[in-house]
């Protein structure tokens, strides 16, 4: 017995190919387990990738890579590896028992109930699978729960209800075969049973909360209804406040005519002003002007402080011959006598 754990076959290459190393084959089977139960995954999935290779009719190598395409979040993977597996055992639970996880994980309860109740015809002892599918009652319940639609509801239960009925309807057909199957046949009736009556449950728990909440609904509706009136009242005085305002901006605009023709006659007294009476350089009228060298008047301050920096003309920018500065005072009278005339202070 001692040999069967070393090479149990060598075969001539010349009669029959290589060497076929069967202990090395189950070591490495057992290495792969090891490394489900460790939990690495991408390690995993490279072994049983490998091992797929060697052998691509072994149902187990595909439920078991579709695992690690799961635990690593790569669902579309897993999802074609479970169909593989499917598709080369009917009757390998685990192949529905990965597919349904797919389903559960992207969210499609139902079909993730569908295919979970498929696979209890093939292994309904698997208390993992049935522990799947009241994780899908749940899915499906809370959905109901969180919807407010009731038509959504009345689906949802309905389309409960055919899955179970298909399901019942799948295990009568099971009655007929032998005892083992009959003994499955009766655990899947009775989960039928369970979910029908936790069904049940729910609906009725749904209806006592359907009408909680109408209740509340009306109860909110009716605040609506008082706001509305608070909101015609303070309409009402929103239309009075424009009223008012309506007034006040009548008030306004006549207080603006009046203003309009101050402005006008200011502006009027303002296109009168004699040129000559504007500094260059401020571009006011000025009260003190004096003749600098370059023949032209400014006010004193202003061509003060512009020779104090500069020594050309502000007129023509040529150079000045001195900065002496000239009091005119014939402009001077004239400004005076203009201001006196307009009502102005000099």
């Amino acid at each position: 017995m001692e040999s069967d754990t070393h090479i149990t076959l060598l075969a001539i290459s010349s009669h029959v190919g290589p060497f076929v190393l069967v202990s090395s084959r189950y070591s490495s089977s057992h290495d792969r387990q090891e490394l489900l139960s460790q939990g690495k995954w991408e390690e995993a999935a490279a072994q049983f990738t490998e091992a797929i290779k060697m052998n691509p009719t072994d149902p187990k190598n595909f439920s078991d890579r579709a695992k690690c395409h799961i635990k690593l979040n790569v669902l579309a993977k897993g999802l074609e590896d479970a169909d593989r597996c499917i598709e080369l055992d009917p009757t390998f639970c685990k192949g529905y028992l990965r597919k349904g996880d797919v389903q559960l994980l992207n969210h499609n309860y139902e079909g993730a109930m569908a295919t979970y109740l498929a696979g209890l015809k093939y292994g309904p002892q698997k208390a993992y699978i049935h522990d799947r599918l009241k994780r899908c009652v749940e899915h499906i319940i809370e959905m109901a729960n969180d919807s407010a639609a009731k038509e959504e509801l009345v689906k949802e239960i309905e389309y409960l209800r055919n899955e179970l009925q298909k399901s019942m309807d799948e295990a009568e057909e099971f009655k007929e075969e032998a005892s083992d199957e009959r003994l499955r046949r009766s655990e899947l009736e009775q989960m039928v049973k369970a979910l029908g009556d936790s069904c049940t449950s729910r609906v009725e728990q749904l209806i006592i909360e359907h009408g909680r909440l109408l209740q509340e609904a009306n109860k909110h509706n009716a605040n609506l209804e008082r706001q509305l009136s608070e909101y015609r009242e303070h309409n009402a005085n929103l239309e009075d406040q424009l009223s008012e305002y309506g007034e006040h901006n009548a008030n306004l605009e006549r207080q603006l005519s009046e203003c309009r023709g101050d402005f006008e006659r200011l502006l009027s007294i303002q296109n009168r002003i004699q040129t000559h009476f504007i500094c260059p350089i401020s571009q006011e009228v000025m009260h003190d002007p004096h003749i600098a060298a370059d023949g032209h008047t400014y006010e004193a301050q202003e061509i003060s402080h512009w020779l104090v920096e500069h020594n050309t003309s502000p007129m023509t920018n040529l150079p000045l011959e001195h900065i002496e500065l000239t009091p005119n005072h014939t402009l001077r009278s004239a400004i005076q006598e203009w201001c006196q005339h307009q009502n102005m202070a000099p």
